[in-house]
């Protein structure tokens, strides 16, 4: 039994909670909304890695910030080309890994008639050397700048 001047439960005095609820929504959403548009304001970086003048397909290049945290990375297709998304604007550190089948990792043939997965390198990898699998030792760099931005990485 609800009585005048109590809630629907009939239990407290009644409010009008709706006005609140709004608030919390608009702020929820409104939070969510400067969330996102942080997320999309990342930088796109592509280009071509090569190794001794030829693709590095199958590799993975990688990017770090000063404090050597990963910040982004992508994997380096058949031409040696490559394309990293939601990189911050700033000096990053590069390093390129290996990918299977160079050498460095244990690698398995699959079955044969088995299609490649898209964006898998068709060729062979290509062997990186040592130097440039850590940014401690590669000396490679990109400073981004921009929201869409070139870099090619000659690893000689």
């Amino acid at each position: 039994m609800v009585f005048a001047g109590t809630g629907r439960n009939g239990l407290g005095p009644m409010t009008d909670r709706c006005p609140g609820r709004v608030r919390l929504i608009a702020w929820t959403c409104l939070c969510l909304a400067v969330g996102c548009s942080e997320a999309r304001s990342g930088s796109q970086l592509k280009g071509v890695v090569t190794v001794a003048g030829k693709p590095a397909s199958g590799s993975t290049i990688r990017f770090f910030d000063e404090a050597n945290q990963l910040v982004g990375a992508a994997t380096v297709g058949d031409g040696g080309e490559y394309v990293a998304t939601d990189l911050p604007r700033k000096q990053l550190r590069v390093a390129v890994e290996p990918g299977q089948g160079s050498g460095v990792y244990a690698s398995t043939q699959p079955p044969p008639g088995t299609p490649a997965l898209p964006g898998a390198a068709t060729v062979p990898p290509a062997k990186i050397p040592e130097k440039f699998r850590s940014t401690e030792t590669s000396g490679l760099t990109a400073n981004v700048t921009q929201q869409d931005q070139m870099a090619n990485f000659s690893l000689d």
